[in-house]
């Protein structure tokens, strides 16, 4: 009589067929030496040990990333929390194979939430910890089935970001998976895993290329019926591509194999490929979804799998800073005639100071921030812009500022100069919106060709320089059109600065 095999996963050569509608979790035993099977044969006592497996090909990271299940390699935001919710449905994930044969779904539909928190200690290391619960139901194999609801194996893990070379990035990641989820419903195991990878990032222009590998150790355990839970080694490449800003198509193949196989060179067990979008209207949010079939036959792929993500990442509080102006004393002696508010040591701040007027620019302490790759504003920046518009408004010397912006080498020159602009104008944006004069407002980019040395984050900045002065006694009319916003046409308030005043002309009026 034959034997029969119930879902898992066989990393030996010889690979099961896959069934009609698409690769799914399957069965195969041993049929190689030293082939690691993920199976096993439907003998009663087994039953329970070969429910206890958790088949997920696919764990999501929660970091924002454009490619779900990748690690993201970009450096984070100090004190930054996320929290998100990814929602998938699979056909047929977990299916019974009867010696290479598919002979029914063992878990015919299978829906699951994944929790997610987490946080950017600062801004190379992030912590989280996500949490799955899973319906399941629809069996063709009523012994082996395990319908109903249960969480799955919770973990708690990080990256660490030690930055990269030019355009390549990387990152390194570790997750604790703890045994919490139910252990006889293909969604849990008896025993904690560790899960640890490196993934490389290489940013082109619009592209994005990742790469990632890693593998997850557990203790071997062998139920003696042709089933072997052993260690793991996973891995995943694929691409993004903005499509315009805020909106990004991407496509990621993911991979899992055993160790003894891998190590002896044999054949990939669960291959499957899944295609989505990445929208991120604001900041704060991102939208993810997704679309898979599974490719062969191995654990954790799907006849189809879909996804909907969700990210927040609510903007990190930073009050701006209080300036406190030093104003001379109104009776001051006539030989303190005029007084000179000495200016800062060159490269230093006074205390609460965060703009300045220097030489033939307006300097920040802190840059502008902007979202990887695009010109949205972030919000720690929005302090500075706040203190830079009260500083053009009341600042009535300055004429005309230009709003330059700057790229560093990391993609082609056309990128760059093109992503830098858009940048220099998004700046200009805010400022006009939030009272600034249109006509006290030019905006240019200059690309990568003006760097400021080997630090590619230091080059990747706005500047604004002063391309006209108002001499005191000047006459600076403001202009008898009533603002608009140059790229709606729609109405704006706008401040308007008194000009310097006119230099004194005797004792008396110096006195006042």
């Amino acid at each position: 009589m034959a034997r029969r095999g119930c879902a898992g996963v066989n990393i030996s050569a010889l690979g099961a067929t896959s069934g009609a509608g698409g690769a799914q979790v399957a069965l195969k035993r041993h049929t190689t030496p030293g082939a690691v099977a993920l199976g096993l044969i439907c003998g009663a006592p087994a039953w329970a040990q070969g429910l206890s497996v958790d088949t997920e090909l696919l764990r999501p990271t929660f970091t924002g990333a454009e490619l779900i299940g990748l690690e993201r390699t970009e450096v984070g935001v100090p004190l930054q929390q996320r929290a998100g919710l990814l929602l998938q449905h699979q056909l047929a994930p977990v299916t019974l194979y009867d010696w290479n044969e598919p002979a029914g779904a063992i878990v015919s539909q299978r829906a699951t939430a994944w929790v997610g928190l987490g946080m950017d200690l600062n801004k190379n290391t992030s912590i989280r910890g996500v949490l799955p619960t899973s319906m399941q139901w629809g069996s063709e194999v009523p012994e082996l089935a395990a319908s109903g609801l249960g969480t799955g194996d919770a973990s708690l893990g990080g990256r660490w970001t030690p930055g990269g070379l030019g355009p390549l990035r990387a990152a390194l990641r570790g997750d604790l998976i703890l045994p919490t989820g139910r252990t006889d419903a293909w969604l849990g195991e008896e025993q904690p895993r560790l899960d640890v990878g490196v993934t490389l990032a290489l940013r082109a222009g619009r592209t994005r290329w990742v790469a990632e590998l890693g593998a997850m150790s557990r203790t071997t355990v062998d139920t003696g019926y042709d089933f072997v839970l052993g260690s793991t080694v996973r891995g995943a490449m694929g691409g993004a591509v903005t499509l315009r800003d805020g909106l990004s198509a991407n496509v990621v193949l993911h991979a899992r194999t055993g160790l003894d196989a891998f190590l002896a060179g044999g054949a990939v067990s669960s291959l499957e490929p899944i295609a989505g979008l990445h929208l991120s209207p604001d900041p704060a949010w991102a939208v993810d979804l997704g679309l898979g079939r599974g490719v062969g036959v191995g654990q954790g792929t799907s006849a189809l799998r879909t996804l909907l993500g969700v990210t927040y990442a609510p903007p990190v509080p930073q009050a701006p800073e209080e300036v406190v102006a030093t104003i001379p004393s109104e009776d001051r002696a006539l030989e303190d005639q005029v007084y000179v508010e000495p200016p800062p040591a060159a490269g230093t701040w006074a205390a609460g100071q965060v703009t300045r007027v220097a030489e033939d620019r307006v300097e920040l302490r802190e840059q502008i921030q902007f979202a990887q790759g695009t010109d949205r504003i972030l919000p720690q920046s929005v302090p500075v812009l706040r203190a830079l518009t009260e500083l053009l408004n009341e600042d009535g010397r300055i004429g005309l500022v230009v709003v330059e912006g700057h790229a560093s080498e990391e993609g082609s020159y056309t990128y760059n100069y093109d992503l830098s602009l858009r940048r220099a104008l998004a700046v200009q944006r805010w400022l006009v919106e939030r009272g600034v004069h249109p006509s006290r407002l030019a905006a240019r980019a200059m690309g990568e060709v003006m760097p400021l040395g080997a630090d590619l984050e230091a080059n990747r900045r706005v500047e604004f320089h002063i391309a006209r002065w108002v001499a005191p006694g000047e006459e600076n009319p403001r202009p008898d059109w009533a603002p608009r916003v140059p790229w709606t046409g729609e109405a704006v308030e706008s401040a308007w600065p008194e000009p310097p005043p006119s230099p004194p002309t005797d004792l008396l009026e110096v006195s006042r």
